[in-house]
C-alpha cells in the first residue's frame, strides 16, 4: 500500500483539488471513513478511492500522526514544494487546535475493512477485519511485554501471537491456483515415500553434522514429531528473533507447513498428506529440524562475520553469502534465479529433490571455497563443512567395517561412499557420493562393476554405456515418483533393469520408503531388517538389491527349453542354485590376488567362463541336454539369397 500512486488524469485532478483547497486535511480528518471513501470515489473511482482513503487513515494512525499526515498527499501524487508548504501550514494549524488521536479505528468499521483488504490483498467482512485488528493488538501487547526481547519466554510468546495473526490471515486468502493444485497432487507420492521417519538430520542436514547446532536440534525435532505445540514453539522462536528479517532478506531458506508450496521443504511440498491421520508428525519433525538448524547456524556465522569486520547488514553481500552456504549444506540450494526458485513445486514434481541436487552441485563447486569475492566467513565455513562431511563419512564407514560390513573406496563404483551388509547398502554421505561417482566416471571415462570389480571403458565395448548414457541414467534416478513412473513405462523397465509393471510401480510409489525397504529386507534377510529400519529412520539412504541373475528375463532358447522340459518349479530352483554358487565363487574370486593382477579384459573373460561353467554344471545336475534347433532348409535358402543381394 505504501507504494500506491495515482496516475494520469486522476493524479492531475487530485493535484488540482489540493491546490484549490477543496482537499483539506482538517476537513478530511473530521469525516468518517465511509464519508471519505465516498468523496474520493466521486472523482477517483471505487478502487482508487479505497486505496487513497486507506493510505490517509494509516497516516492518522501513525505514532507521529501529525508529521505523518504531511507525507500523505506527497505519496499519492508526488506534489511540488509550493503545494506541500501550504499543506504543512494547515496541518500545523490543526496541531495547535487539536490534541489526541485524530481517528479511533475501533469505532470505524469501514476503515477496518479497507485497511485489512489493502494489507492482505483480498476483500474481508467487517467481522474478519475486526478479528485481524484484535489479533494485531494482541501482537502489539505481546511486543510491549517482550520489551527488548532479552527474555526468551516472552520473546517466543510474542512470536506465537504473530503466528496467530499470520495463520488467520492465511485462512482468509483464496485457495490455490490450478497450476498449484496440479503440483500439490503431483508431489503427493514424493511426500508419501518420505514420511514416517526422522530423516532430516542425516539426509538434508548432513552437511552440518560436525556443528554443535546439529546435535542440539535433535531433541526439539523429536518433540516436534509428537507435539504440534513443540513445533509451533520452534516457528515462534525463529519468527521473533531480531535477526528474522535479516534471514529473509539474505535468502536463508525458512520453511513452514502453509498452503504456499514454494515455502515448504521439498520432501513435503504438498498439503494433502497432513490431512491423513498420524502423518503430520513427520512433516513437523522434518521442517522444524531444518528450519531451526539453518536459523541457529546463520545467527552464529553472522555474529562471527560481524566481529571480523564484515558488513552484515540485512541483505548485504556477506549476509547473502553466509545464507547461501548454510542453505547448500542443509540441502536447500538455489535454483538458478528467483523466478525459477518460486516455481520449485513444479520442479519438485519432476525431480525428487531439485534443491538438494542444486545444493550438492554447489558443494562440489571449487569456486565456493576459493573465490575471494565471496565472504571470508562463508568460505571458511564451507571448507569446514566439507571437511566435516568427509570426516564423518569416513568415520561411519570405518565403524561399519568393524561391524562386519564392506566398503568401496573406488569412486568409479556405485558402491562408493556406502557400507554394504549383504545386499543392502547404506549411504553415509548424505546422498552426495553419487555426484562424486558421476564426476569420476565422466573424468576417467571408466566405470567399475559392483559385482566383479571389472573396470570398463565407457562406450568402448558393444552395449557398454557411454558418458551420455551415464549422465542420463544418473538423472533418471533423480526423477520424482510421478516422473519416474512415466520414465519406467517409456523404457519398459525400471532404473535397475527390472521389467516395468504398472501395478508394482504404482504400489512402490504409494508406500513410505522406510516401510517398503524394511519389509523387503525382512523377507530376504530378517536379521538385517532392524539395522535397515534404524538407518532409514534417521536418513541414511538404504538400498537393497541383489546381483542375482533372473533366468525369467533371459530370451535365450537354452533356458526356455530347460523350463519347458523340467517344469517351472525345477526351473526356479535351478536358478536359485546357480545364483548361490555364482555369488559365493565371485566373492572368493574378487579377493584372489591372481584375479586382481589380471587385465580388465581377462577379468571379463574369467567371469564369463565361470558363469558358463556353473550353468553347465547345473544343467548336468538336472539331467538336461540342450538340443539346438536346426534351421529349416527354406529359411537357409532365403538367408543365402539375402546375403548375396
Amino acid at each position: 500500500m505504501a507504494q500506491f500512486c495515482l496516475i494520469g488524469s486522476m493524479a492531475a485532478e487530485f493535484k488540482k483539488r489540493l491546490a484549490s483547497g477543496e482537499i483539506n486535511p482538517e476537513k478530511l480528518a473530521k469525516m468518517s471513513s465511509k464519508e471519505r471513501r465516498e468523496y474520493f470515489k466521486s472523482f477517483l473511482g471505487e478502487e482508487n478511492a479505497r486505496n487513497v482513503n486507506t493510505l490517509f487513515e494509516r497516516k492518522l494512525l501513525a505514532a507521529r500522526q501529525w508529521d505523518a499526515m504531511i507525507k500523505w498527499a506527497k505519496e499519492v501524487t508526488g506534489i511540488k514544494p509550493p503545494v506541500r508548504r501550504d499543506l504543512i501550514a494547515k496541518i500545523e494549524k490543526m496541531r495547535k487546535e487539536k490534541k489526541g488521536d485524530l481517528l479511533r479505528p475501533s469505532e470505524e468499521k469501514a476503515f477496518l475493512e479497507d485497511l485489512a483488504a489493502s494489507k492482505i490483498g483480498v476483500d474481508v467482512s467487517v467481522d474478519e477485519a475486526e478479528k485481524i485488528a484484535d489479533l494485531s493488538e494482541a501482537v502489539e501487547r505481546a511486543r510491549e511485554v517482550a520489551g527488548d526481547f532479552t527474555d526468551e519466554t516472552e520473546r517466543i510468546a510474542y512470536g506465537e501471537k504473530v503466528l496467530d495473526l499470520y495463520d488467520y490471515v492465511a485462512s482468509l486468502k483464496p485457495g490455490m491456483k490450478a497450476i498449484d493444485q496440479i503440483a500439490n497432487i503431483a508431489n503427493l507420492p514424493r511426500a508419501l515415500m518420505a514420511t514416517l521417519d526422522l530423516s532430516a538430520p542425516f539426509r538434508q542436514g548432513f552437511g552440518m553434522v560436525t556443528r554443535k547446532e546439529f546435535w542440539k536440534n535433535l531433541k526439539p525435532m523429536v518433540e516436534a514429531a509428537f507435539s504440534e505445540k513443540a513445533y509451533r514453539k520452534i516457528q515462534a522462536d525463529i519468527i521473533s528473533r531480531p535477526s528474522y528479517q535479516a534471514m529473509k532478506k539474505s535468502g536463508l531458506r525458512i520453511t513452514g507447513l502453509g498452503d504456499k508450496l514454494s515455502e515448504r521443504e521439498e520432501a513435503y511440498m504438498t498439503n494433502i498428506l497432513e490431512k491423513l491421520p498420524g502423518l503430520r508428525g513427520s512433516e513437523r519433525a522434518y521442517v522444524g529440524f531444518l528450519t531451526k538448524l539453518r536459523a541457529d547456524v546463520f545467527d552464529s556465522l553472522i555474529q562471527k562475520a560481524d566481529i571480523s569486520g564484515e558488513d552484515v547488514r540485512p541483505g548485504s553481500k556477506a549476509s547473502r553469502d553466509i545464507a547461501s552456504t548454510v542453505n547448500n549444506f542443509t540441502g536447500a540450494g538455489k535454483l538458478i534465479n528467483s523466478a525459477v526458485d518460486t516455481a520449485t513445486p513444479i520442479a519438485n514434481a519432476v525431480f525428487f529433490s531439485p534443491r538438494k541436487i542444486a545444493a550438492s552441485l554447489q558443494i562440489l563447486n571449487p569456486l565456493n571455497y576459493t573465490d575471494p569475492r565471496i565472504s571470508k566467513t562463508a568460505r571458511i565455513e564451507a571448507i569446514k563443512r566439507l571437511i566435516g562431511m568427509v570426516g564423518a563419512s569416513m568415520t561411519l564407514i570405518y565403524l561399519g567395517k568393524l561391524a562386519g560390513g564392506e566398503a568401496e573406496v573406488d569412486q568409479r563404483s556405485s558402491d562408493f561412499g556406502k557400507i554394504k551388509f549383504g545386499d543392502t547398502r547404506f549411504d553415509v554421505t548424505g546422498g552426495n557420493a553419487g555426484y562424486v561417482t558421476l564426476l569420476a566416471r565422466l573424468i576417467t571415462n571408466e566405470t567399475k562393476s559392483t559385482t566383479s570389480d571389472i573396470v570398463r571403458t565407457l562406450g568402448e565395448d558393444y552395449g557398454a554405456p557411454s558418458r551420455g548414457d551415464t549422465v542420463v541414467k544418473f538423472f533418471r534416478n533423480k526423477l520424482s515418483p510421478a516422473a519416474s513412473f512415466v520414465g519406467d513405462w517409456l523404457y519398459g523397465e525400471n532404473a535397475v533393469g527390472e521389467p516395468f509393471s504398472a501395478k508394482d510401480a504404482t504400489l512402490d510409489r504409494l508406500f513410505p520408503l522406510i516401510v517398503k525397504d524394511t519389509y523387503d529386507m525382512y523377507q530376504d534377510d530378517p536379521k538385517m531388517a532392524i539395522p535397515l529400519f534404524i538407518g532409514s529412520l534417521f536418513g541414511f539412504g538404504a538400498t537393497t538389491y541383489s546381483n542375482d541373475v533372473n533366468w525369467n528375463d533371459s530370451p535365450g532358447k537354452e533356458l526356455q527349453q530347460f523350463r519347458d522340459k523340467k517344469g517351472e518349479a525345477k526351473f526356479q530352483q535351478a536358478n536359485e542354485d546357480y545364483n548361490k554358487v555364482i555369488n559365493e565363487k565371485l566373492e572368493k574370486l574378487i579377493d584372489d590376488s591372481r584375479y586382481q593382477a589380471l587385465s580388465e579384459e581377462d577379468k571379463f573373460k574369467t567371469i564369463t567362463k565361470l558363469k558358463k561353467q556353473e550353468k553347465e554344471k547345473i544343467f548336468r545336475e538336472y539331467d538336461f541336454n540342450y538340443k539346438q534347433e536346426k534351421a529349416k532348409k527354406s529359411d537357409t535358402k532365403k538367408i543365402d539369397e539375402l546375403v548375396k543381394n
